[in-house]
């Protein structure tokens, strides 16, 4: 597993990235919803995409944030799935380079929280390149499965 899963409640304190309501310069594969687990609020709805998988993505042109020295932080994504544990998340720096996380989530049909440390950037993405790009994939359910976001949130270390 290259994410820190968990179920459970939000305790991401940090720097919002982006939610329902903003943090992007534009979107892609993603509707906005009533949040489907209880909440009173609105979340993200991922679309069904090639090889049956649910993908949302979400762009900021200036950048999400700047890779710190050392790589240290971490990306928090808050999300819930349907159908299908099997999960793909990409952060892509303005150079095009990019880091995929694969990991499994914990459970289904509740909130849950991925914890994407920037360390594992090396290699890939450089200290002081901006993210731009934050796509997610459930990998697999199509219609029958479901991918919803509720946030993205930057944590230093």
């Amino acid at each position: 597993m290259n994410a820190t899963e968990r179920g459970g409640q939000p305790e991401a304190a940090g720097r919002l990235l982006f939610d329902h309501a903003g943090g992007t310069t534009g979107r892609a594969h993603c509707t906005v919803v009533d949040d489907p687990f209880g909440g009173s609020g609105k979340v993200i709805f991922g679309e069904v995409v090639e090889k049956a998988y649910n993908k949302t993505s979400f762009f900021n042109r200036k950048g999400f944030f700047v890779v710190p020295p050392g790589r240290r932080g971490d990306v928090v994504l808050r999300y819930a799935v349907r159908g299908e544990r099997t999960m793909r998340v990409a952060l892509v720096a303005k150079s095009g380079a990019l880091r995929s996380y694969y990991f499994e989530a914990p459970v289904l049909e509740s909130w849950t929280e991925a914890v994407l440390p920037l360390e594992r950037l090396e290699g890939k993405v450089e200290p002081g390149e901006a993210i731009v790009d934050v796509s997610i994939w459930q990998q697999g359910g199509g219609k029958a499965g479901g991918l919803w976001v509720d946030r993205a949130v930057f944590r230093r270390r």
